[in-house]
Parts: structure tokens; C-alpha cells; sequence
């Protein structure tokens, strides 16, 4: 009689086997198994904190690699340590070109040496905010200068820069933070015994009434506000009215001036033939003139002649009737 198979035994097979099978999927499926793999080195001064083996290194936003390790060096020259920490690239992730992918470890370093001339940096950046995670980050600051520690000549080595939380806090250790805090607590102070100061008081409540006051007026004032707009639209009515009598009188009124200015014209030019026939008769050269000067001589010779005459019958009365006679001492 055959014995029966026990389903214990059969259970793990098939556990055995569906685990078999997710891990290679996980495995064979990624594509990575069969790329090749790069590793660096990278060097850090202060605290790492968060970053473990395994993290992910990512370059862009895109994870072309991962932590392999991490380890704490003694610098012999300046008595201190730093972080040696050693990162695994895949092959594939970073393209030269969208067809071109590198061939070699010799290619794939030289490019890498291309990138950090061109500015190539790693940096501490955070993997999860409710974790605390780390991970490192590869992104182009050309602005930072590539410093090499050139520790271990067995890995090419990627320069680092320090993180943006790392800035912070150096930025805020070399803050006066006490000063700072101490300026404020004085500045408090002085507000809040400048609030409690009666001075204060009194003009808060100074205020108070002047605001009632206000509301008192505003309200009084939009009382009176609708009859104003009655009387304004009454006012703009009669307005409208008046400019369309205006707008009636001007075609007439316009075309009497124009008459008006034609008859101005008219007479502006007859005053000036008569100007010109005054100028002629009493102007300087004319006929008329000429003749009034010889006139105004003959009168001013006879008047002469009379003046003279007065003054001999002046002297010689008894010529009227004896009639004129020849002095010895006369000459006249």
C-alpha cells in the first residue's frame, strides 16, 4: 500500500517555489543582475547621520545607484575625521546619448571625470522627512569648487559639497543668536510698558469716542444722501436741456458771424482807401500841403508888414494927416 504524500511537505514546496519565483522576478526582472556595476568614493566632513548602506544614490531625481559602504577615517595631518563613503553606479542609467551607452569601466570612468569638470558635485540630501532617511544626491554646481582628498587610489573619486542643511546650520552657529534674543526681550519690554503707559490709555479712549463720533456722522451723511442724488439727477436733467438749446442756437448764431465778419472785412478795407486818400492830401509830399506852407508865409510877411506899419503911426501920429516926410535921422 502506497503512502500518502504529506501535505506539510507539499506546502513548503510551493511556498519554496512561489519564493523562488518573486525573487526572480525581483532580480532578473529589474535588468540589473546582468549590467555591470562602477564603484566610487566619496569623502565628507561632518556628520552622516541618516545615511546607511543601501540608500539610494540618485542623479536628477533618478537612482542610478546605491550605498555599498560606510566608514569613519582619521586625518593624520589635522587630528580629525572624516566620512569615507563608497557608492556602486549600474551601468545604463547614464547615457552619453539616447543610443549610446558606455562600453568599458575605462569609458565609463572618463566620462565621469568629464561630468565633474563640467561640474559634477555629491551632497547629503534627505531620502524621507518622517524618517530622517538619507541619501546621496549627484547634480552640476560648477559654482563649487571640486576639492579631492585623494585618500584611496582604488575608487575614482566624486568631490562633495556640503549639504543645503548643512549651510543652515553653520549660517545660523555663526548668528548672534544672544544679542538677537536680547534686543527683542528689550524691545518687548519697552512695548508693553509703553502700551500699559496712561498715555496710551487715554488716547485708546480717545479714540473710542472719535469713533462713535464718526459713525454718528457717517450716519447723518447717508441720511442726506439721497436727496442730493435726486437733486443732482434734476441738476443733470436741466443740464441735458440747456446744452440741447445751445447746440440748437449755434447753426444761426455761426452763421451770423460769419456775415458779421464779413462785413468787418468790408469795412476794415474801405478804411484803409480812405487812410490812403487822407495821406495823399495831407502827407508830407502831397499838393495840398505844399500849398498850405506858401499860404502860412504870405500871412506871416503881411503880418509883418502891419506890425512895422503900428509901430511908425506909434511914433509919427501926424502922418495920418500930413502925410509921411523924410527925416535927416531916419532911414526908414
Amino acid at each position: 500500500m502506497r503512502k500518502k504524500a504529506s501535505r506539510t511537505v507539499i506546502g513548503i514546496f510551493v511556498v519554496s517555489a512561489l519564493a523562488l519565483v518573486v525573487a526572480g522576478v525581483l532580480i532578473f526582472g529589474s535588468g540589473d543582475f546582468l549590467k555591470d556595476r562602477y564603484k566610487f568614493i566619496l569623502f565628507f566632513q561632518d556628520s552622516v547621520k541618516g545615511l546607511n548602506v543601501g540608500a539610494p544614490v540618485v542623479f536628477l531625481g533618478v537612482k542610478i545607484g546605491e550605498v555599498k559602504d560606510i566608514s569613519v577615517i582619521q586625518d593624520p595631518l589635522k587630528s580629525s575625521f572624516y566620512i569615507q563613503v563608497i557608492v556602486e553606479l549600474t551601468s545604463g542609467k547614464i547615457k552619453q546619448s539616447l543610443t549610446k551607452e558606455t562600453s568599458g569601466p575605462k569609458e565609463t570612468y572618463e566620462y565621469c571625470n568629464q561630468l565633474i569638470k563640467q561640474g559634477l558635485r555629491a551632497e547629503l540630501g534627505l531620502q524621507s522627512v518622517v524618517t530622517g532617511q538619507l541619501q546621496i544626491e549627484l547634480d552640476f554646481h560648477p559654482e563649487e569648487k571640486a576639492i579631492f582628498l585623494g585618500e584611496n587610489a582604488q575608487y575614482q573619486e566624486i568631490p562633495t559639497i556640503p549639504s543645503k542643511f548643512e549651510k543652515l546650520t553653520k549660517t545660523l552657529e555663526n548668528l548672534p543668536i544672544k544679542e538677537i534674543v536680547d534686543k527683542v526681550s528689550s524691545s518687548l519690554n519697552r512695548m508693553n510698558a509703553l502700551l500699559e503707559s496712561p498715555e496710551i490709555i487715554e488716547t485708546l479712549q480717545s479714540t473710542k469716542l472719535a469713533m462713535k463720533d464718526a459713525r454718528k456722522v457717517f450716519y447723518n451723511i447717508n441720511k442726506q444722501v439721497p436727496p442730493l442724488l435726486n437733486k443732482l439727477d434734476v441738476v443733470l436733467e436741466s443740464y441735458g436741456a440747456l446744452a440741447q438749446n445751445v447746440d440748437q442756437q449755434i447753426g444761426p448764431l455761426s452763421s451770423k458771424v460769419e456775415e458779421l465778419v464779413k462785413t468787418v472785412n468790408e469795412a476794415s478795407k474801405q478804411a484803409d482807401k480812405t487812410l490812403m486818400s487822407i495821406e495823399n492830401v495831407v502827407g508830407e509830399n502831397s499838393i495840398t500841403t505844399v500849398e498850405l506852407t506858401e499860404t502860412l508865409k504870405e500871412f506871416s510877411s503881411a503880418a509883418r508888414s502891419i506890425r512895422n506899419l503900428a509901430d511908425y503911426l506909434n511914433r509919427h501920429p501926424e502922418t495920418i494927416v500930413r502925410g509921411k516926410t523924410v527925416d535927416i535921422g531916419d532911414n526908414r
